[in-house]
């Protein structure tokens, strides 16, 4: 394809690139939220997160939550960190602010307790965030090769045109991706569950296609246990959580492969290609995961043009449903719908994606950034006591 292999970027440490500069400001529990909220107010151009956790978690979710704050706040496209703790919280706040210093990213840290209430502390972290916008705004984007870029897919929604359309597509620049020394994450594992043979050949060594193997199997008992059980998907002489179509069809678009790791909730990949996460089909829940994981950007094949966006990564929207399209078309960056008619070739279309590929890295907002959609949600595996 005649296209740049570059994209202008924010280098960062280890081999990445960022292509947003975000300032985070990141509440390391639910008390910390409303402090957050008001730094946030006083400083518009920060990121701010918010979320439920924190509190009262033990065993994996602990852990869980911990790695997918600690992955938001070292993605790349974040350029600093200002870290709102409570004082006495599950997610321990020095220890989340000490992971992102070994990343090499300016952090600070204010805890609420520390400084007796919430109104010193949002006084203190408006002026710690000022300072540090302050620096980010003087950073230039550098051109940066397509190896520094890690990328997620994603189909929300997904109906006919997705699977025989906008995924494939989706998987060929993947593939694209790849070859050029990229990472490229996907995820959704319970609609997996019928292409079991397929991700086998997928796999790089056999311990790779035993570890996918072994994720496959916990998603099914975790699925069909007491009131958990799927009774609206079809069941055979056991639960059947998806057809072999319809896992095939949301496989298209990780492209051919070979799966190089198999990464849990919200985990780096160490290697360079394709990686699949554990994550449930939920939009908002996988799309965080992967994010957490080191994906810069989405991309997002939608049935119904969901809109879905990120705090600090882009969303690439791309429908083939002519209906979906029509209606909700400021949702959409790609329209598809030309693929069914023949009027579009797939060889245009993977030229277009692409380029939009190239410019949103390069800066360009995609839609549901320029609506302020802004979905952050980390997936819960037990309960909390």
């Amino acid at each position: 394809m005649n296209i740049a292999s570059e994209f202008m970027g924010y280098p960062r440490k280890l081999g990445s690139a960022g292509i947003r500069n975000h300032l985070l400001i990141l509440p390391t529990v639910i008390c910390a939220n409303r402090a957050t909220e008001l730094i946030g107010h006083a400083v518009p151009e920060a990121v701010v997160l918010q979320h439920p956790f924190g509190c009262s978690q033990i065993g994996n979710d602990a852990e869980q939550t911990f790695r997918t704050l600690a992955g938001f706040a070292t993605n790349p496209n974040v350029g600093a960190v200002l870290v709102i703790g409570l004082g006495c919280e599950t997610t321990q706040s020095e220890r989340l602010a000490e992971s992102i210093t070994a990343s090499g990213k300016p952090v600070e840290l204010v805890k609420i307790q520390s400084l007796g209430g919430q109104d010193e502390t949002v006084r203190l972290g408006i002026r710690l965030a000022h300072q540090m916008s302050e620096e980010l705004a003087t950073a230039k984007r550098e051109f940066c090769p397509w190896a520094e870029l890690t990328i997620g897919v994603h189909c929300a929604d997904p109906d006919d045109a997705v699977m025989a359309w906008a995924n494939p597509l989706v998987g060929r620049v993947s593939d694209f991706l790849v070859a050029q020394g990229g990472k490229v994450v996907f995820s959704e594992v319970p609609e997996l569950l019928g292409a079991t043979a397929r991700l086998r050949e997928m796999a790089n060594t056999l311990d790779m296609a035993s570890n996918i193997d072994k994720l496959l199997l916990e998603w099914q008992e975790r699925v069909i246990q007491g009131d958990r059980r799927i009774w609206h998907l079809p069941h055979t002489d056991g639960p059947e959580i998806a057809t072999y179509s319809v896992s095939c069809g949301s496989l298209a678009k990780a492209g051919k492969g070979p799966i190089q790791e198999v990464l849990a909730y919200g985990q780096k990949g160490r290697k360079a290609g394709l990686a699949l996460m554990d994550t449930p089909c939920s939009p908002a829940e996988s799309i965080t995961g992967m994010i957490a994981g080191g994906a810069t950007l989405i991309l997002l094949t939608t049935g119904s043009a969901a809109p879905l966006g990120s705090p600090i990564a882009p969303i690439i929207s791309m429908s083939a449903n002519p209906q979906a399209v029509s209606i909700l078309q400021e949702h959409i960056d790609l329209d598809l719908t030309l693929l069914q008619s023949g009027d579009l070739s797939i060889e245009d279309a993977m030229l277009s994606l692409v380029k939009l590929i190239g410019q949103v890295t390069s800066g360009q907002k995609t839609q549901t950034e320029k609506l302020g959609y802004r979905d952050f949600a980390i997936y819960r595996i037990g309960p909390t006591v």
